[in-house]
């Protein structure tokens, strides 16, 4: 319950807004030696002075009705209100380890529509550099038949393209055996999440059924990164793409998440290679990167300038430095 202020209280708040730096001892003093008829004692005239301050724990901070002379004012509100915590999902980054330094990032897969040729282009490549680290960067699956959008019956259904995408992980774990292997979510892996939520709500609700439960990842030991989360690699962010609206799928797909994300960030999604640079205010430089897309040409959007690229990321003090490799 919020007190009123008292005459003692209206005393020290005056003599706190004449001498705002003063210790409370000092002012409980000055207090008891000025106003004796309201202050007995100066540990009296102190305990008013800490009261209006806050300092007197939670209790008391509830009780103000002025918070004009509170120090840790972010700690009284706290307890003053009392809120709940925050229902937002938390999306802290995924710092890959210092020593994971040679990392090789492909995406946009798309399986069962996959370019062979690109994929075995990276796998290749990743093997010539010896790389310790290897990032999925979303839409690895197509998940075709529950898209959002018009079907075709006759193209292959989710079991096929998941059980496709699996032996991948399995032969991809099998070549690399001691590489950090990250899966990152992109637009295409949500759809699994928002079919369950959509059709499923039971069992969405129970946990039981998101898609990185529907494989055995722990066996080929690969980490997934999801809800729109980044991944930090020395000074890059790694994002698919899709994070942020509005798109990006303009002449540079680079530039454009130069403009959004204002920091070095290599993105998928856009199924297009470029690269983007430019200063801030300060002087500092910053990079931007599209990858091109790991898949074939599909019948949704069979034209265009998309192209097929990977990149390899070598982190040396800190610093990222990207080759964005087409196939």
């Amino acid at each position: 319950m919020v007190m009123r202020v008292t005459d003692k209280g209206r005393l020290a708040q005056s003599l706190m807004e004449e001498y705002p730096t003063a210790g409370s001892l000092t002012l409980a003093k000055r207090l008891h030696r000025d106003h004796p008829e309201h202050f007995e004692t100066v540990e009296a005239a102190r305990l008013v002075i800490r009261y209006h301050r806050g300092s007197l724990g939670m209790r008391g901070r509830k009780q103000l009705a002025d918070l004009t002379h509170v120090k840790d004012i972010e700690q009284t509100l706290r307890d003053k209100f009392n809120l709940p915590e925050s229902a937002v999902t938390r999306r802290d980054p995924y710092v890959i380890p210092k020593f994971n330094d040679r990392v090789l990032v492909l995406g946009d897969a798309h399986f069962p529509y996959q370019n062979n040729k690109g994929i075995l282009a990276a796998i290749e490549y990743g093997l010539q550099k010896d790389v310790n680290c290897i990032i999925l960067n979303g839409d690895m699956v197509d998940l075709y038949q529950i898209s959002r959008y018009s079907k075709d019956g006759r193209k292959p259904n989710v079991e096929y393209e998941l059980e496709m995408y699996w032996q991948f992980l399995i032969d991809l774990r099998e070549t690399f055996p001691n590489a950090l292997i990250i899966w990152k979510f992109g637009n295409h892996e949500e759809r699994y999440d928002n079919y369950m939520k959509n059709n499923a709500p039971l069992l969405d609700m129970i946990a039981t059924e998101s898609l990185e439960d529907y494989y055995t990842l722990g066996y080929v030991n690969v980490i997934v990164v999801k809800d729109k989360r980044r991944i930090v690699v020395g000074d890059l962010n790694i994002l698919h793409g899709h994070e942020f609206t509005g798109g990006a799928g303009s002449v540079n797909p680079a530039r454009a998440m130069f403009l959004k994300a204002r920091a070095n960030v290599l993105v998928n999604h856009f199924h297009r290679s470029s690269s983007h640079k430019g200063n801030d205010l300060n002087g500092k430089q910053i990079h931007t990167f599209s990858l091109g897309g790991m898949c074939s040409p599909q019948d949704y959007l069979p034209y265009g300038d998309h192209d097929c690229s990977f990149a390899y990321l070598r982190v040396v003090k800190g610093v990222t430095f990207v080759n964005n490799r087409e196939v």
